[in-house]
């Protein structure tokens, strides 16, 4: 049976319609999804991305666990690690999810060492995948982003319409490499979807 579509599926049908025109010619694809602050939808949109990339668009895609501070795609998933395997499988057909659960518990391991730690995991599983995302930490205040900004290919920005100031938002996009950024997902817009006051718009 295929699982029910939500109204918001299409708007994410079409950011992931746009990530892939402007990821041709790299293989493999790999995204990094952040925001300026925590809280603005950061986890909730690659996770979703996630989803319609296997499920609509028949892509091999690995979610990757990159924000060691807070972790959240394992809660969003619902996805526990299966027992001895660092990579699992989800109820999506193509869909895998590293939550490098097990490693954060280990405070030892952040920042640059954590970076490097990411880094290996995607050269190692690279040739598996069409698309690995990256659920990455918010770019303020925090230094982890734009060391991660060096491993990837692209960056996906998401702001909350009724999130930071315009100024934290301008600190933060500046912060990006331009030739890194994919665009800007609008979190929190109003529409005129009954029971969804939110949409999200590609840039």
């Amino acid at each position: 049976m295929a699982p029910d579509l939500a109204p918001t599926d299409e708007y994410y049908r079409i950011l992931f319609a746009g990530i892939e025109k402007k990821c041709i010619g790299k293989v493999p694809r790999v995204i990094a999804v952040t925001s300026t602050v925590k809280g603005e939808g950061k986890t909730t949109t690659v996770t979703q991305l996630g989803k319609i990339a296997a499920r609509d668009f028949n892509k091999r895609v690995l979610l990757l666990e990159g924000d060691s501070k807070s972790p959240q795609i394992h809660l969003v998933l619902g996805n526990r690690p299966e027992d001895g395997k660092a990579i699992s499988s989800t109820l999506i057909k193509g869909l895998d999810v590293m939550t490098l659960e097990k490693v954060i518990m280990n405070k030892k391991i952040n920042g640059p060492a954590f970076s490097n730690g990411l880094k290996k995991v995607i050269e190692t599983v690279s040739n598996r995948y069409d698309y690995i995302l990256i659920d990455c930490p918010p770019i303020l205040p925090l230094v982890d982003m734009q060391i991660i900004a060096g491993m990837v290919d692209g960056i996906l920005m998401v702001i909350r319409a009724d999130g930071p100031s315009r100024s934290f938002v301008n600190s933060a996009l500046s912060a990006i490499p331009k030739e890194k950024l994919l665009g800007v997902v609008l979190n929190g817009v109003k529409t005129g979807i009954p029971g969804y006051g939110y949409g999200y718009s590609y840039v």
